[in-house]
């Protein structure tokens, strides 16, 4: 049987969760645009515990300034998977932003074992330190820009 591309990507697309992939991609990019909070709260209903959902949640109600339903929803989503690194160094800095230091510690403690390597443990390092030692925090967004320079919260961070 002879498989053209066109063939391949319609087998692909098939499957529901491909689709739910791009479905999730495409919001996040539209989220805080098209009331993206609102699709993200239905879609929850449809995949109930779904951890990509929650951090997309938590993600735009963080953008708007629902701090603490965003803390909440990583929280959950921590429960879920708590070896979840996305999104993560946001959810530090909101939790540095309440000065929670408790939850903070042991988030960057949980952080450091799970992957010391990633730029999102080198924010929440800095959030942790930022409020004690300015220079060593520094330190810590500069070394999330030296893993990947795309990581936009460890230019947030410099500033």
């Amino acid at each position: 049987q002879n498989f053209s591309f066109s063939n391949l990507l319609g087998i692909i697309c098939s499957f529901q969760n491909f689709r739910f992939f791009i479905i999730i991609n495409k919001l996040t990019v539209f989220s805080p645009f098209l009331g993206g909070l609102d699709i993200y709260l239905e879609l929850m209903q449809r995949f109930p515990n779904n951890v990509h959902i929650l951090l997309e949640i938590a993600k735009v109600e963080t953008i708007i300034g629902k701090n603490e339903e965003a803390i909440m929803n990583f929280e959950k989503a921590r429960l879920i998977d708590p070896n979840i690194m996305t999104y993560m160094d946001e959810y530090a800095i909101l939790l540095k932003l309440k000065s929670d230091y408790t939850k903070l510690n042991k988030l960057v403690h949980d952080m450091l074992h799970i992957d010391p390597a990633r730029p999102e443990t080198c924010i929440a390092l800095a959030a942790f330190w930022e409020r004690k030692d300015e220079r060593k925090a520094l330190t810590y967004a500069e070394k999330s820009l030296r893993v990947d320079d795309r990581h936009i919260t460890g230019y947030i961070m410099k500033v």
